[in-house]
């Protein structure tokens, strides 16, 4: 009859160790307790080293099998996951290709979401920064030029006079094209702003000034622009010697005063080329006399809070404002939108997007799951197809946790790959995402158009 070797000493490693591993250890054991003719103290006592010392065959075990997870080990996962997609192109081109889909166009939904209309203006101290926009009912002769949220100039000035939350208000006339004169006569965009405009936004220029409250005193007080960087380097050639000349546009001669900081691109999402005092809108545009126009929404309004300043309380603040104002016009009611200031802030204007945004992102959001499960069928299919490999691993000595990671690793593996692939079709895709979700916008928002007579050019 064969030896048995005492069962608590088995219990105890069986215990201690996986199950793959106790039996290997215990095979061992046994096989020498039964043909050496061992004593039981004999097997106590190994079972006891096994349980508090290393081996070196114990200990080649653990650096290759163990869970440990130096950085030695780690690079060892990662040549073996390596060599296993090499060993299989065809599979780890399909998931990457998949992985790379759902993250890409995901990535440049919410990529264009979050610039158009969830992320403030790139100013300094953005979050300061509030947009004002009003809804008007009652008041059926309004006059509109580019939205009807917009405010009139006289409107603009009572805000930014009686109000007591904002340390500095400024308001512009968005997309304005004009024509810039010279030996090639161009189309150019430009925005007619006060002359607080660059102050309020903390974005003075670095060339030059910017505007002056002596540029808009009256009606034409100062013919004078600032440039956008890159439209002064690519029209002027960077020359800095333009600071103090004059251009030409709608066949007004303007000087120019400065030169915007390199990347800044005012308050708008579509890219101006210079800005204008807004009193000079008249010599721009002859026989508009629209700063007058108490009844004309034109304007966009712009604030920046008080240091503690509340949007609860700007909204209270401008609420007073807005009730004077409608006692003026019998069964006027103004509603005032006040929020920070992001590109798109309009309330149209935000509703349009974000419409787009959300079919947009629904409908991607269903190719990111079924990349996601294409993805698991075939790391599932290439798991049935590597039993044998698990199993031998296994009864070689490698634990779970082991497995669990060298699996973890090529998932990684895959996903790196996917995941910068996805990325650059990210990038890739916002010039066309851009243009779907402008697209959707009302058919009222301010589109650029050149004006038939070839002197002047306006919106």
């Amino acid at each position: 009859m064969k030896r048995q070797p005492p069962r608590l000493a088995s219990t105890i490693l069986r215990l201690r160790f996986s199950r793959a591993k106790s039996e290997f250890l215990l095979g061992d054991l046994m096989e020498e307790y039964a043909e050496g003719e061992r004593t039981n103290g004999w097997y106590w006592r190994q079972a006891l080293s096994l349980l508090w010392t290393r081996p070196a065959w114990r200990q080649r075990s653990a650096e290759n099998f163990s869970g440990g997870g130096t950085l030695a080990s780690f690079g060892s996962d990662l040549r073996y996951a390596a060599r296993g997609m090499g060993a299989s192109r065809g599979l780890t081109a399909a998931a990457i290709l998949a992985v790379a889909l759902g993250v890409g166009v995901n990535t440049g939904i919410f990529t264009l979401l979050n610039g158009m209309a969830l992320r403030p203006l790139p100013v300094r101290d953005a979050r300061s920064m509030v947009s004002v926009y009003q809804t008007i009912r009652g008041l059926k002769n309004r006059n509109v030029n580019g939205n009807e949220s917009y405010f009139s100039f006289p409107e603009y000035e009572n805000y930014r006079r009686n109000n007591h939350v904002f340390s500095g208000v400024l308001a512009y006339y968005p997309f304005f094209r004009a024509t810039l004169g010279g030996e090639r006569p161009r189309a150019v965009d430009g925005t007619l702003t006060t002359c607080n405009y660059f102050d309020v936004l903390q974005a003075r220029p670095t060339m030059g000034r910017g505007f002056l409250p002596s540029d808009c005193a009256g009606k034409g007080a100062a013919a004078v622009v600032v440039l956008r960087d890159g439209f002064w380097r690519s029209q002027f050639g960077g020359d800095a010697a333009l600071i103090g000349k004059a251009i030409t546009l709608n066949r007004t001669r303007f000087t120019v005063v400065g030169v915007a900081t390199t990347g800044f691109q005012g308050t708008e999402p579509l890219q101006v080329d210079f800005w204008a005092p807004v009193t000079m809108q008249a010599a721009l545009n002859a026989g508009d006399d629209s700063i007058a126009d108490e009844n004309l929404s034109w304007l966009v309004i712009m604030g920046r809070l008080k240091p503690g300043a509340s949007l609860s309380e700007v909204r209270a603040d401008l609420g007073v404002i807005a009730g004077r104002i409608d006692q003026r016009y019998p069964g006027r009611k103004t509603t005032l939108t006040v929020d920070v200031a992001t590109f798109f802030g309009a309330p149209d204007e935000r509703s349009g997007v974000l419409s787009v945004a959300a079919v947009l992102l629904a409908a991607v959001g269903l190719v990111l799951l079924i990349a996601c499960a294409n993805v698991a069928n075939l790391l599932l299919a290439r798991a049935a197809a590597r039993r044998k490999e698990i199993a031998v691993r296994l009864s070689v000595g490698a634990s779970r946790r082991r497995l669990i990671r060298q699996l973890m690793t090529e998932s990684v593996l895959l996903a790196l790959p996917g995941g910068l692939l996805g990325s650059a079709l990210a990038f890739a895709s916002i010039p066309t995402l851009t243009g779907m979700a402008l697209s959707g916008l009302p058919a009222n928002f301010p589109h650029l158009t050149i004006n038939t007579r070839p002197d002047l050019a306006v919106l």
